[in-house]
């Protein structure tokens, strides 16, 4: 059994922000032999998560956007946007979707292998292993175009993060069926 999900890219409803994600899952059963049966999963996800710049708090895309005053211009001299030459007050949203972004990608592999022994009908047994592998990427970068940000007196501010995560698990058991007892009849 195999299945691949390819989703399209979403865009978010505000400016800059998107979301793309990919699957695909491998399942297998296999009998090698009458008394050895092997079964295993795999699962491969990928996700693009284009996130909305800012700093969570005083200074981003959505807070600027209900902050700004509702009169000021959103296009002036500022690298083609307003700013502190129109009488902006804080740094200008649509300034920050065009020049700034925050990239998160994950990469996630999850896998088994199953596999059963039979040395009789009351004895067998088992083994089992998995992995789950997570990887973290993302890059940031606000824009020095961006008049009244910290990264136009900066000069620009970058900041890149990697990581993995892995996580095994291994086990086995051997089964032993009780004998019935013989009926006195």
């Amino acid at each position: 059994f195999t299945d691949v999900n390819n989703s399209g890219k979403d865009s978010g409803i505000v400016i800059g922000s998107a979301y793309q994600r990919q699957a695909a899952r491998l399942n297998m059963d296999l009998n090698a032999t009458d008394k050895l049966f092997v079964s295993t999963s795999m699962g491969l996800t990928r996700e693009d998560n284009d996130r909305i710049p800012g700093d969570q708090s005083l200074d981003g895309i959505v807070t600027n956007a209900i902050g700004m005053q509702p009169f000021a211009p959103i296009y002036g001299s500022s690298s083609g946007f307003g700013g502190r030459a129109e009488g902006l007050r804080y740094s200008n949203p649509v300034a920050t979707a065009a020049f700034s972004f925050d990239n998160y990608k994950t990469l996630r592999a999850l896998g088994n292998l199953d596999a059963k022994y039979l040395f009789s009908d009351k004895v067998f047994l088992s083994g089992r292993v998995g992995a789950d592998v997570y990887g973290i990427d993302e890059l940031t970068w606000s824009d020095p175009r961006i008049d009244r940000a910290y990264a136009a007196s900066a000069g620009g501010v970058g900041r890149t993060a990697h990581n993995t995560n892995t996580k095994y698990v291994a086990e086995s058991f051997l089964t032993v069926e009780p004998m019935s007892a013989p009926s006195n009849r």
